[in-house]
């Protein structure tokens, strides 16, 4: 018997409301994910992929529907930090280097008044982005994956049981990017975490997901979903293998399906 899911969705819809008219982001939508799992989230523009990350945060509520989060309505669930999410631009300040950058979100919301415990744990962070080496470097002195790795290190600051993914390679050249999926990998799987991800590209939800939920267009809805079980690790070598190309011509084919896209 399957255990109850960590985030369920149950005809949800919502929309924005503008003076004149609205606009309907997501209509219906259903889904299930399980604790552990890495599911990706991919659909065309305007589909509503961060509109649903930010109802899973509790930041946005539901026009119609429920939605669940360890059983309860996502705002239940703001002040007690089990929820991170990384940006497609890493939320880090400019005038504080990478170490006080991951101790930022224990100062400003800090969970006990020892400061020599948050510095340990900024440590152990630090430790986890592989970033020990640049502790004392300013954002200006790193590179865009540099700066990701902080971002993501920031979501993990307080342990979350889920973290949510918005577009988080998104703004990295395609070099820098092709290397940070599997950085991402070291970094987030098999910590226990029940990640959530969207994003526009194929080859990333491909190479980093156990399943990925195909969106309609506008207003996106479910679609269908591809589960993705390789028979290699997750390594640079898996995108030239014949598994690797098979599944992303199978979420290009649906993507098709979904869009109703007619090639000519």
């Amino acid at each position: 018997m399957q255990k109850d899911p960590t985030i369920a969705f149950n005809q949800v819809t919502h929309t924005y409301e503008g003076k004149y008219s609205k606009k309907f982001a997501i209509s219906n939508l259903d889904f299930k994910i399980f604790s552990g799992e890495f599911v990706t989230i991919i659909g065309p523009s305007g589909c509503g992929k961060t509109t649903i990350l930010n109802l899973i945060a509790g930041l946005l509520s539901p026009t119609n529907g429920d939605i669940y989060v360890d059983n309860v309505p996502p705002n239940n669930l703001l002040s007690k930090k089990s929820i991170g999410m990384v940006f497609q631009s890493p939320a880090i300040l400019p005038w504080l280097n990478v170490f006080q950058n991951l101790l930022l979100p224990l100062q400003i919301n800090p969970s006990n008044d020892n400061g020599s415990d948050n510095e340990s744990l900024a440590g152990d962070i630090l430790s986890i982005i592989q970033m020990e080496d640049y502790a004392d470097f300013y954002p200006h002195q790193l590179s865009g994956g540099m700066k990701q790795r902080v971002g993501v290190g920031m979501s993990l600051i307080f342990d979350p049981k889920i973290l949510l993914l918005d577009e988080p390679l998104g703004s990295l050249d395609e070099i820098t990017r092709s290397y940070m999926r599997f950085d991402l990998i070291n970094m987030l799987r098999n910590r226990n975490k029940t990640i959530v991800m969207v994003t526009h590209s194929i080859e990333d939800a491909v190479l980093m997901s156990d399943r990925i939920i195909i969106l309609s267009k506008s207003p996106g809805t479910f679609s269908t979903e591809i589960k993705l079980d390789f028979s290699s690790k997750r390594t640079h070598d898996l995108e030239y293998q014949s598994e690797f190309l098979s599944y992303v011509n199978q979420v290009k084919k649906s993507l098709s399906i979904a869009y109703d896209f007619k090639f000519r």
